[in-house]
């Protein structure tokens, strides 16, 4: 009897050893001897919002019988037997009479089956192992001594929660989420079955998947280490999601996708969703890079995140939590700010936060608790369901201090400021040409910080005189920008560009200077505005010296402004210092052209072909110098010619005049001898007619002596007789001449007798 009850003890001994060295989710390596097998099948039943879970163990004793010692009594033989302390031998047969299995914790209808036969279970408190999730389950079997093996099977379901309740497991029409432990001691199989509809995806554990008819299945094979083996699986339906459509950003659609089961969800964010747009599209100024449709798409809260934006398929993920501040906007927001239009995390998630904040009413981000600098806003933290609480905590505070960057710069700039500065961004303009037209972009299609840094300080930042250096200090202090030394020369090219727009308003920064800024050359940005200094100044000069250039407008400022090498600055510089000497020339010329001209002068001036001044504006304004300088030239020369011309031409005239008065003294010294000429003739006619009509039956007069024909000398030389005044005296001298005479009325004509030829000579005039 001892030795009986001393076998049995041994036996519950192995047997409570076995049970006791099994691990929470899959059972410890069991005594030598004994092999326990397990193969988990699970299937979804979204139907019934659960899982349904069988679990195959198969348990085998392969413990040698033994023998065993114990203290007994012997005798001494002979007459008289002597007892004394001995130790004896003893069979041993070894058994086990119960085998564990791992369960989710709200497993529900628990049953273990050995054939027809119902088993005795236990539960057991939840493993520390792994966790709240399972617990573990011991189910009596009949005695298996060596060489005896039971197969036993467990059966449960695993109810689904409800949106938003705290149990893990989702297993709804639209949305499943769920993990799996493994079970045998030894090895063991696991093997998940959903319907293919589902688009799952899995961690932990690797597994093969396969499809049988309309049932994905994905297989683990055998696993030789069960200890703390776990595969978890999510999906969605898309099938089966609830859509709504909504009017989204820029003329897009928003296609709201909800579980059918969750009404609150569907009615939160939309709400969420139509009361921030506006206010999103005002924070921006622009649509989103993309026009497609925006997925916003219900999914299961997780330990890590609780929304995501994949911007390859312009989806949404909002957790069925979504009551969490400002993250539906968060999120909306990343359809402006994302890693399609950022080259840093921090930037897009820092731009979202803020701009989900502003759009949901939310207080603003502080700056994080950073006494130690450990904030790195450089090397961006992501978070898994592997990470510890300090890696999460870390990736918090990261968050934070990059909404506070964005807040930060966004409060120091105003709204409208920093609204500018983001279109800029977002459409990847330069922004050191922004005001002058926007005509210049950047070279790579994500922004990067230094995109960024350049963006807030020209247009946000330094309009709103905000303090200099405020975003590069926060750049700093969260080690975006390591070198200190290149910020600082940053700022000194920028204050030297500062001082070249003021001393330039109007004109648009020329290539030259913009694109070493934005590329962060700033050796050669200084070096090309300090050759572009002065020729704002230079242009103004010439348009101060001559009217009608408008040299700021011509083709210095032209070449200025489209300058793309530093070369090409100094060829405007060169073009407007002689357009400047041009100009001068001109208009030296042109006022002497307008001094007051004395007689002498004007006279040189009449009929003088002088060269046009406009002539001469019209080759300064075009830049061709020879041209001008030779027109003003001209006109200086054709000045300094005028006295010269006007004596000239004085001479000549006083001369031509003296000459035109001679023939003109001529000409009327010839009219007026003719004139007396044709009058003697007339009175000579008028006298003979006379004459004849008295003395009709007198012979004809010989011809009038011509009138100027000197009188014939009185004298007695001369044989007459006196005059006999009566009418009856008749005249039988020589015929008479009419002389018409000097004096009195000029048709009273004098008879004078001719004077009879002599030998004498004429007299002498």
């Amino acid at each position: 009897m001892p030795r009986t009850l001393a076998a049995i003890a041994m036996a519950l001994a192995a047997s409570a050893a076995l049970l006791s060295s099994a691990p929470a989710a899959v059972a410890a390596a069991e005594p030598t001897g004994v092999v326990q097998t397990a193969s988990t099948v699970v299937r979804l039943d979204a139907a019934n919002n659960r899982l349904k879970v069988a679990i195959t163990v198969r348990v085998a004793n392969h413990t040698p019988d033994g023998t065993e010692q114990y203290p007994c009594t012997r005798y001494t033989g002979g007459f008289f037997s002597i007892p004394y302390p001995a130790m004896c031998d003893r069979a041993v047969k070894y058994y086990v009479d119960n085998t564990s299995v791992v369960v989710d914790a709200a497993a529900t209808g628990l049953k273990a089956t050995s054939g027809t036969k119902s088993l005795t279970t236990t539960l057991g408190t939840t493993a520390a192992a792994t966790g709240e999730a399972y617990r573990s389950v011991t189910i009596q079997v009949p005695k298996l001594f060596n060489g005896d093996r039971r197969t036993v099977v467990v059966t449960f379901t695993v109810p689904g929660g409800e949106p938003r309740s705290s149990v893990p497991v989702r297993a709804l029409k639209a949305f499943a989420r769920f993990c799996v432990p493994a079970n045998g001691s030894t090895s063991g199989t696991v093997a998940v079955r959903v319907p293919k509809r589902y688009a799952m995806s899995t961690s932990g554990a690797k597994l093969r998947a396969t499809l049988d008819g309309s049932t994905r299945v994905f297989s683990s094979g055998t696993i030789s280490s069960t200890a703390g083996w776990q595969a978890c699986f999510s999906g969605t339906n898309a099938g089966a999601y609830r859509t709504e459509r909504l009017d989204g950003p820029g003329g897009s659609t928003i296609n709201l996708q909800s579980w059918p089961e969750d009404q609150a969800w569907a009615d939160g964010v939309r709400d969420d969703v139509t009361s921030s747009l506006p206010m999103l599209e005002r924070l921006t100024g622009v649509a989103p890079s993309t026009t497609s449709p925006i997925d916003i798409r219900e999914a299961g809260t997780g330990a890590q995140r609780s929304g995501t934006f994949d911007g390859a398929s312009n989806t949404i993920t909002v957790g069925e939590d979504f009551g969490e501040p400002a993250l539906v906007q968060h999120e909306l927001a990343h359809a402006w700010f994302n890693l399609s239009t950022f080259a840093d995390p921090w930037l897009a998630e820092g731009f979202a936060e803020w701009a989900g904040r502003q759009a949901a009413g939310e207080p603003p981000c502080d700056a994080p608790d950073d006494a130690g600098g450990s904030v790195d806003l450089g090397h961006w933290l992501s978070v898994d369901g592997s990470s510890t609480q300090a890696e999460h905590d870390a990736a918090v505070a990261q968050y934070l201090a990059a909404c506070h960057v964005i807040t930060a710069v966004a409060d120091a700039a105003g709204q409208e400021r920093m609204t500018t500065a983001i279109v800029a961004l977002l459409g990847r303009r330069d922004p050191y040409a922004v005001d002058g037209g926007g005509s210049g972009t950047r070279a790579s299609a994500k922004a990067t910080w230094e995109d960024w840094l350049d963006a807030v300080d020209e247009l946000a930042l330094d309009p709103a005189r905000a303090t200099d250096g405020l975003a590069a200090d926060l750049l700093v202090q969260y080690k975006v920008a390591a070198d200190s030394d290149v910020l600082a020369q940053r700022a000194a090219a920028r204050r030297a560009y500062r001082s070249l727009l003021a001393a330039s308003p109007g004109w648009t920064v020329p290539v030259a200077i913009r694109a070493p800024l934005a590329d962060w050359k700033f050796d050669a940005a200084s070096s090309a505005i300090a050759a572009a200094a002065g020729t704002w100044d230079v242009t103004g000069e010439t348009d101060a010296t001559l009217d009608g250039v408008d040299a700021r407008l011509g083709i210095a400022a032209k070449a200025w402004q489209g300058a793309r090498t530093v070369s090409e600055l100094r060829a405007a510089s060169d073009l407007a210092d002689r357009q400047l000497s041009a100009a001068r020339a001109v208009a030296a010329a042109r006022a002497a052209l307008d001094q007051p001209l004395d007689l002498v002068q004007k006279v040189g001036m009449f009929a003088t072909d002088v060269p046009a001044v406009d002539e001469a504006i019209v080759a300064v304004r075009r830049g061709d110098d020879d041209a001008a300088a030779k027109a003003a030239a001209q006109i200086r020369a054709s000045v300094a010619g005028l006295r010269a011309t006007g004596e000239q031409r004085i001479v000549v005239g006083s001369t031509l005049a003296l000459v035109l008065m001679i023939l003109l003294a001529v000409v009327a010294t010839r009219r007026a001898i003719a004139e007396r000429a044709r009058r003697a003739e007339a009175r000579q006619a008028a006298a003979v007619v006379a004459i004849a009509t008295a003395h009709p039956s007198r012979p004809s007069a010989p011809p009038l002596a011509a009138p100027d024909a000197a009188p014939a000398p009185r004298g007695d030389r001369w044989q007459h007789n006196p005059l006999d005044d009566s009418p009856t005296q008749r005249w039988d001298g020589p015929p008479l001449l009419v002389i018409p005479s000097s004096e009195g009325d000029p048709d009273i004509a004098k008879l004078v007798r001719p004077r009879p030829p002599s030998d004498d000579p004429p007299p002498q005039s």
